[in-house]
């Protein structure tokens, strides 16, 4: 930083305002607020696309804890005023002026609040994790801007040489490192405010992230409209809990998209019905979910694999078929249904199936991806959406969604030609002959559909 100056330094010296952002610690963070006036400021002459950046995310945290297996061992380390590490170029030091206690200053370092500074910073970041995954030789390095995290197989010290070679490059650097925030090889350690457990390959969310979201979701069940700024909040937190639930993730579309068009913080958004429905499936499955979940395979699995299978036969006299394993569930179509014109609804009636099937047998699907075949392009379009016009079709999509909450599912769907599905075809059609003969393994009596699963 340069300054304090009684007068302008610089004869093209550009003024943008500053201020503190406190930090979770109680620390606070000098923000240069290089976004304003609004399209006459510096942000708005840097070209977007040398500010865009992708980060390494929970994903790919799991991943690496899968790589080192149970009982693996995890570290992590800090930069230390990461940004302040990078000098400006001299002849941009005109565009970083600021005043305070009226004098006149201008950064010289790499600030806060330049749309560029992350991109800037995590090329250096990836040149430092670079340098130390081949000085190190363990590929198990993953960064986040200035946060890095090590990984290394139990019963090895690869984890605490990796940590060792990290500091030592940073040492002969000259980057500084939080040493309150470096954290020695353990099994149990937390990394972007989710904790990892590598004894029991969990990953858990914070209590108090947990307890806010669930305040939260009560405040909007109760609100007809809401401000823009209350509706980014709730997504945010239903953006951080969902890198622990993944099956979550697309169910949050229809909040998103509430967010279309709406150009001021203050501006209400109403709290629609679908809006309210969906809400409604995230509380009932957090009353159960203590905020802990097993990491899902990393592989996908089709349903074939899991010999799962399901399809519908529109019409009377006909129903639908699942078939898992040796076991199977079937039945004809309720006659009330055709009063109600369900039977001509063949979307409701192939997606009916599906629902079923997690209901009945999810228990044995936990903590998978899989990959459902459906012979239907609207259901595969729908099951991968997570969304669809019909209410009724809604109301099945909202209980396959909390299914797939439920046992930690991530579940999508491709089509397939209807001639495929053979052992299921057979049963919709209510063909107990030809299903005996293409599955004569399969149990003599069929499983039992409860009750209340034909009331959705």
């Amino acid at each position: 930083m340069a300054g304090p100056f009684d007068h302008p330094p610089l004869p093209t010296l550009r003024i943008s305002p500053i201020f503190l952002a406190e930090k979770k610690n109680g620390d606070y963070r000098l923000i240069h607020n290089l976004s304003y006036p609004l399209h006459n400021s510096v942000n708005d002459f840097i070209d977007e696309k040398y500010c865009s950046v992708q980060y390494s995310g929970i994903d790919d945290a799991v991943r690496l804890v899968q790589n080192i297996g149970i009982a693996g061992k995890l570290s992590k380390s800090d930069v230390k005023s990461a940004f302040r590490l990078l000098r400006v170029s001299p002849s941009d030091f005109d565009q970083l002026g600021f005043i305070f206690d009226g004098k006149y200053y201008f950064d010289r370092c790499l600030p806060q609040g330049a749309s560029i500074s992350c991109s800037l910073f995590e090329k250096f970041s990836t040149a430092l994790h670079w340098v130390t995954e081949l000085t190190s030789g363990n590929s198990n390095i993953l960064h986040y801007l200035d946060d890095f995290l090590f990984g290394g197989e139990a019963n090895s010290p690869t984890c605490q040489e990796t940590l060792e070679t990290f500091k030592k490059i940073c040492s002969d650097w000259g980057v500084p490192l939080a040493e309150d925030k470096t954290v020695q090889p353990t099994e149990i350690l937390t990394f972007l405010g989710i904790e990892f457990d590598t004894l029991k390959m969990e990953m858990r969310l914070p209590g108090e992230k947990l307890t806010n979201l669930k305040q939260t979701l009560q405040l909007f069940l109760h609100s007809k409209k809401v401000t823009l700024r209350q509706l980014q909040s709730l997504i945010g937190l239903l953006n951080f809990a969902c890198q622990v639930i993944a099956p979550g993730r697309a169910f949050c579309r229809r909040l998103i998209d509430a967010t279309c068009n709406i150009r001021k913080p203050h501006h209400r958004v109403r709290v629609s019905c679908n809006m309210r429905e969906d809400i409604k499936v995230w509380t009932s499955f957090l009353e159960q979910y203590n905020g802990v979940t097993v990491m899902i395979d990393s592989l996908w699995t089709s349903n074939d694999m899991l010999e799962l299978f399901t399809d519908s036969a529109g019409g009377q006299n006909k129903g639908f078929g699942i078939y898992f394993q040796g076991k199977w569930a079937q039945s004809c179509w309720p006659k009330e249904w055709a009063e109600h014109d369900l039977l001509k609804d063949i979307t409701y009636l192939e997606l009916f199936p599906v629902v079923i099937s997690l209901h009945i047998w999810g228990v044995h699907l936990k903590n998978k991806r899989i990959i459902f075949y459906v012979d239907n392009q609207a259901v595969v379009t729908i099951i991968n959406k997570r969304t669809s016009k019909s209410n009724r079709v809604m109301s099945l999509m909202r209980n396959l969604v909390f299914s797939t909450l439920k046992y930690n599912i991530v579940l999508k769907a491709e089509h397939i030609p209807g001639k495929i599905n053979t052992i299921a075809d057979s049963l919709s059609r209510c063909d107990f002959q030809r299903f005996r003969n293409l599955c004569p393994e399969a149990d003599q009596y069929k499983t039992a559909i409860p009750d209340h699963l034909w009331t959705f």
